[in-house]
């Protein structure tokens, strides 16, 4: 369990709400209707960190409000909730609501409530805290949000939390890692004991995604691990890191994404083809078809390993190209079929063994079939 006390500063969240325009703008399309910013906008704001969205709640319908702020507007009736852009600004806004689970996983029934029902049914305690917009802009924190983010503490609200919506386990990953969380020990016995077997493989995959952008997605992982939550065998955990790295900036983002790499590091046959990419498979020409025909998270994760040789795909050889066709082939006189294809193969083995000679002689090599000359 974290061990430091944090800063947290209320006066971060009223002054923001007393000043931003886009709050403002909120207030206003919301008119009488008792309005109140919560959740993760609250929780980021005490400390210190800017929200990427905006999160409120209002006591009455929001299919007006959010039609007043934006005539693009997404909203679900079925919930009760909208998605507006203000200023170029996302915001979410959300009627005032209670649930009930029909069964573990399952989607939950909701129903129009107050703010105090709306804040008992969250996650954890520390998105469990509102402010009202409007006049007196007090802090409203019935279960202890504050105390628990002071002191880097992850607490469920309810029992059940993890029966009724397993995904919350992957969301407490990306807390505890992005604002160095831990558990208490209620939180964590009942994180150990979460069956994600009873959501679907999409609201999984939603949940993965969210963990790949995130600033540290090797600790999150590393936790859902450690509660057994998903099986991330040793040498990915160890990769993961410097995978991520690679994949946010240089040759490799436009290779693999974020999101195909968290999947791949959960994929023991990606693991698998990784590790037979870490030694060369032989000659310039061997590396460059073993390369071709990876997975690009194997890829990435046998350089992130040390494999030198890997690195060559992204910044010599994806982008080579031949000057022929295989309809310049049919045209020279070569039979549709395997040996279009294997005249093209020599020329582009030609290519990248000898450097660009330019059409002419990848013509000919191509109707030749033979490879060319030069080192192998």
């Amino acid at each position: 369990m974290a061990s430091h006390r944090r800063e947290i500063d209320p006066e971060r969240v009223t002054g923001f709400v007393a000043s931003d325009p886009v709050v403002r703008k909120v207030l206003e399309a919301a008119s009488d209707v008792p309005l109140y910013l919560v959740g993760g906008s609250v929780r980021d704001l005490l400390v210190g960190r800017s929200p990427s969205e905006l999160d409120f709640v209002a006591e009455g319908p929001v299919s007006g409000i959010a039609t007043a702020l934006d005539p693009e507007a997404r909203v679900h009736q079925e919930f009760g909730t909208a998605e507006v852009s203000v200023e170029g600004y996302p915001v979410d806004l959300a009627e005032a609501r209670r649930e009930t689970y029909s069964a573990p996983g399952a989607l939950p029934v909701v129903e129009p409530a107050d703010l105090d029902s709306d804040l008992a049914r969250r996650d954890f305690s520390i998105n469990a805290i509102a402010v009202s917009v409007g006049l007196d802009r007090g802090l409203l924190d019935p279960f202890g949000g504050m105390p628990d983010l002071e002191a880097g503490v992850l607490r469920i609200l309810h029992e059940d939390s993890f029966i009724d919506d397993p995904t919350r386990a992957l969301r407490a990953a990306r807390y505890c890692s992005r604002l160095d969380l831990s558990p208490d020990l209620e939180t964590l016995s009942r994180l150990e004991r979460t069956d994600l077997s009873t959501v679907s493989n999409d609201r999984i995959d939603r949940e993965l995604e969210l963990i790949a952008r995130e600033v540290h997605p090797a600790e999150a992982l590393a936790l859902l691990s450690s509660w057994g939550l998903l099986d991330v065998q040793p040498d990915a955990l160890s990769l993961s890191a410097e995978a991520f790295r690679m994949v946010r900036g240089g040759p490799w983002s436009a290779i693999c994404s974020e999101r195909e790499l968290i999947r791949g590091l959960l994929s023991p046959a990606v693991l698998d083809a990784a590790r037979a990419l870490v030694a060369p498979p032989g000659s310039d020409w061997d590396c460059y078809r073993a390369a071709r025909s990876a997975d690009s998270v194997a890829l990435v994760l046998a350089c992130a390993a040390g494999s030198a040789w890997v690195q060559r795909w992204p910044e010599e050889w994806i982008d080579l190209q031949l000057h022929i066709s295989g309809d310049d082939l049919i045209e020279a006189g070569l039979p549709e079929g395997p040996a279009v294809g294997a005249g093209l193969e020599a020329a582009m083995r030609d290519r990248l063994l000898n450097g660009d000679g330019g059409r002419e002689r990848e013509l000919s090599i191509a109707l030749q079939g033979n490879g060319g000359s030069g080192p192998g």
